[in-house]
């Protein structure tokens, strides 16, 4: 009997790390508004910086909702200093960054959706 519990404990304990290890390797997106872009030129040099990045997977940039939407790259973190030093570079300012638990596309589609 004491080597059956002290298998189903070694399972749960297995089952319990496996699916830890799949929560950190979940694609996270990152929501950042910006303050200062006022052209086209401005959303493009964002995404342009952020697609280079080799923790980026995705990058969306609404110019109208003053919006970065990033999807980190499986088992990488970009971390809020790097974002902002990233966009404060380019001139413009961080006004918040928010991590969702929404996929990137489920972000993008509320970002175009919401109401300037």
């Amino acid at each position: 009997m004491k080597t059956l519990t002290t298998s189903i404990v070694l399972i749960l304990a297995v089952a319990g790390m496996a699916v830890g290890a799949e929560k950190e390797t979940k694609h996270r997106t990152v929501v950042t508004t910006v303050n200062g872009m006022v052209c086209s030129f401005c959303a493009q040099g964002i995404e342009k910086h952020f697609k280079k990045d080799p923790s980026v997977a995705k990058v969306y940039v609404n110019l109208g909702k003053k919006a970065v939407v990033l999807e980190e790259k499986s088992g990488k973190k970009i971390a809020d200093e790097s974002i902002k030093k990233a966009v404060t570079n380019a001139g413009f300012k961080v006004v918040r960054i928010e991590r969702p638990t929404k996929t990137f596309d489920e972000v993008v589609k509320a970002v175009k959706a919401k109401k300037s």
